[in-house]
């Protein structure tokens, strides 16, 4: 299926059969490059939080005590959001004050495409490891203690899946040094349609995750 620019699609992430992460956002594009999406600011989002306040960067999804889905508000910087298709990583181009400011890389599973009566999105599992990329090319990797910690939990990576993302990461760290694609300053002056408002969660945004 293909996805129309201005459609509102849920982003979710899932982790040992739950839900635990959703975003809203717009379709910037859908083409052979891949699915872009607009993350603007003021936009609603929800979080598992536990109800002593941790959420999964601080512990494991078993142990998170009372856990729900709390809303909160997208505040900081607005993104467009690069999911190729098969890849275990979404690269975000991220803008401060309207400026571009750098990218950000969230390691993740590849994705997968779901469309059910009005509501539609793509559902994967995030990695815990992320870089961060300035503008000018330098990078630092980003939650590498979480990483750690949760290697060989049994319902998140193994040594070797560790290994494999990690690998992932460094693929990508020599392309933005280099100044490749999707480092090479293509989108970076991207804005979004001046008549998109925010994107509201519909009905059906909670069904069972998709599967390849």
């Amino acid at each position: 299926m293909k996805f129309a620019p201005g459609e509102v699609l849920v982003r979710r992430f899932w982790r040992g059969g739950q839900l635990c992460f959703v975003n809203v956002l717009r379709v910037v594009a859908d083409d052979e490059r891949g699915l872009r999406l607009w993350l603007p600011l003021g936009s609603p989002y929800w979080r598992l939080v536990g109800s002593d306040g941790q959420t999964l960067h601080d512990t494991t999804i078993d142990v998170l005590p009372n856990p729900r889905l709390k809303q909160l508000t997208w505040l900081g910087s607005e993104f467009m959001i690069w999911m190729p298709a098969d890849r275990a990583y979404s690269v975000w181009w991220r803008w401060a004050d309207g400026a571009f400011a750098g990218w950000y890389v969230n390691l993740e599973e590849p994705y997968v495409r779901w469309a059910d009566r009005g509501c539609a999105g793509v559902d994967t599992a995030d990695h815990a490891l992320d870089i961060e990329v300035r503008a000018d090319h330098s990078w630092r990797w980003k939650d590498e203690e979480e990483f750690r910690a949760k290697t060989g939990h049994p319902l998140y990576w193994t040594e070797m899946e560790a290994h494999q993302i990690r690998g992932t990461g460094e693929r990508l760290t020599r392309m933005a040094e280099a100044a490749e694609f999707p480092f090479d300053g293509t989108w970076t002056g991207f804005r979004p349609d001046a008549a998109w408002t925010l994107p509201a969660r519909t009905a059906g945004w909670d069904r069972p995750r998709a599967t390849s």
